[in-house]
């Protein structure tokens, strides 16, 4: 399990190496768990980091393994409204790579297409900190997504309701 303080440890890490093989700047996207511990909106522990698909080079590969278990999300996958770098917030402290966590609203959203128990629980607590009409505009931005894969969206469609239910959005 992970904290706050273990991502940040990894993430300086990774910068180290990818400064000592000049690397680019690196955008790194941060969401689930691992996006809601950096970003401070709850204070648990996680096993794996989620990281949305920017289509890396496959040598980035190595970097991202130091994190131990993560999860490359593609976007056309998942249900991160496409506006979600509007809402971001960057974590300090780096130079080459550039950290972002997702903002409370988006990762909501984006729990919503699996809404397991986890996700439930991490829901609750976000929301008494969240914009709920943000949330609610959010999830339009979704449904309206012309990028999302079909799969993915019938999954999100019904979870959508049991989403709606429980917290009342």
């Amino acid at each position: 399990m992970k904290s706050s303080y273990d991502f940040i440890e990894d993430l300086k890490v990774i910068e180290q190496i990818a400064i000592a093989r000049n690397y680019p700047t690196i955008d790194l996207y941060f969401l689930g768990g691992s996006g809601c511990i950096l970003g401070n909106y709850l204070d648990r522990l996680t096993h794996d980091v989620d990281i949305i698909n920017l289509d890396y080079p496959s040598k980035y590969g190595t970097l991202f393994r130091l994190f131990g278990e993560y999860d490359m999300l593609d976007i056309q996958n998942t249900s991160v409204p496409p506006s979600y770098r509007n809402r971001c917030k960057i974590i300090p402290g780096f130079s080459l790579i550039k950290p972002f966590v997702l903002s409370r609203e988006d990762i909501i959203v984006s729990k919503i297409i699996r809404l397991a128990q986890k996700d439930i629980e991490d829901i609750e607590n976000l929301l008494p900190d969240s914009n709920i009409s943000l949330v609610n505009d959010l999830i339009n931005e979704v449904l309206t997504n012309p990028g999302m894969l079909d799969t993915a969206l019938a999954r999100f469609k019904q979870k959508l309701p049991e989403f709606r239910r429980i917290f009342n959005v």
